[in-house]
């Protein structure tokens, strides 16, 4: 029997200040009991074990990514009994990303992480500026991530590196700046997002309260355009909005996402995608912990079983931030031919602009690739007025 490919997401909720940017489910460590820490840990165990005994034995580990919160502001020993349990059961995964923090990782760590067979790290930079990461409540420093950049890579051999574009700052110095420490680090991959300041973040309160002044999304957007002219000509692919790789080197963790493969996500807060069903647990931490300790249960804030359509749509949203698009051999299975190809007719037909098709593949026209926003709104129309 073929095995079919399986992923895990690990999230670790804690760091040490939570950045003003950010959206994610995380808690500083000063205001978290060491007794809380333990029971978490001790709660995503279950919840593993939980996950498992449900699961067929027809997959393999494709890959494991360790996010947060930061995960390196706490000692690996926490997830490595998770970690080795994965492995039990499967086998070593093609790809184990783990996500840390310049100002928390140090080597120690990161030997530890190897042993456990990790092979990939992301670390994040946001911004070249150390004004403007004081201005966000990001603490480090350039200098200090050149000097833990150093460390990670007499370790590893496949390195990401996020930045934000978008941050109170000018973005012409974030540009030039970014692109010399790129040209600097040279990294194997690149991740560049485009700050979201609308959600309810600190910096998102600030701006609307007319605290801090932030460029405006297209703005933002035009250098986010320009990087993507001037990033492939170092080297780097776009193969996603908002990744860059060279080659051999796109996040295969992250492809699972994006063409919709099977993934499960343990812990507060993760979501995961399995068996045409979708979920997302707690945001809660006591919730998580209580549910798992009390009663042996997890707790879920979403969960939804897709139908054919729902599928259909999702891979689409999805697959579409592809730059090579989305195959429409992957769109019709589990559709009905005729529904997939009445939706890609649709589209094409109402909006030939936005979209192009070349060799058996739907893909934005590289135009609307980052300025996608109308684009995608426009998919939402399609299926509102066609039921798909």
């Amino acid at each position: 029997m073929e095995k079919k490919p399986l992923s895990f997401y690990l999230h670790i909720p804690f760091c040490s200040a939570k950045c003003d940017y950010c959206d994610f489910v995380s808690f500083p460590l000063h205001i978290i009991k060491r007794e809380t820490v333990d029971q978490y840990f001790s709660a995503l165990y279950q919840e593993l074990e939980l996950r498992l005994w449900a699961l067929p034995d027809d997959y393999y580990l494709h890959t494991l990514y360790i996010g947060g919160g930061t995960p390196s502001t706490v000692d690996p020993d926490y997830y490595q009994p998770v970690v080795k349990r994965l492995q039990q059961r499967f086998n070593a995964p093609v790809e184990f990303t783990c996500e840390v923090n310049p100002k928390s990782v140090d080597a120690p760590f990161l030997e530890r992480l190897r042993d456990l067979g990790c092979n990939r790290i992301s670390v994040g930079v946001q911004s070249p500026s150390d004004d403007t990461l004081a201005r966000v409540n990001r603490s480090q420093t350039l200098g200090l991530f050149l000097l833990k950049y150093d460390m990670i890579r007499k370790m590893y051999d496949n390195v990401n590196v996020d930045f934000i574009c978008g941050l109170p700052e000018n973005l012409h110095d974030w540009m030039k700046g970014t692109l010399d420490l790129i040209q600097k680090a040279a990294p194997e991959h690149i991740s560049l997002y485009l700050l979201e300041s609308e959600k309810e973040t600190p910096l998102g309160v600030k701006e609307r309260k007319g605290f801090i002044d932030l460029p405006s999304q297209s703005y933002a957007e035009s250098f986010i355009e320009s990087m993507s002219i001037t990033l492939p000509a170092m080297g780097f692919n776009q193969y996603e909005i908002s990744n860059y790789a060279r080659p051999g080197y796109a996040s295969l963790h992250n492809l699972v996402y994006w063409k919709g493969v099977d993934y499960i996500g343990v812990g507060v807060s993760a979501g995961g995608y399995i068996h045409h069903r979708r979920y997302v647990n707690t945001a809660g931490l006591m919730q998580y912990i209580t549910s798992l300790e009390r009663h042996n249960t997890i707790d879920e804030a979403y969960s939804q079983v897709n139908n054919a359509k729902e599928d259909l749509k999702e891979r689409l949203f999805m697959g579409l931030r592809l730059r090579e698009g989305i195959d429409f051999g992957q769109l019709k299975r589990g559709v009905s031919e005729t529904a997939s190809l009445e939706s890609i007719r649709f589209i094409l037909s109402h909006s030939p602009y936005f979209f192009e098709t070349e060799s058996g593949r739907l893909r934005f026209k590289s135009e609307y690739f980052i300025k996608n926003r109308e684009a995608f709104e426009f998919l939402f129309e399609v299926f509102d007025i066609t039921g798909f």
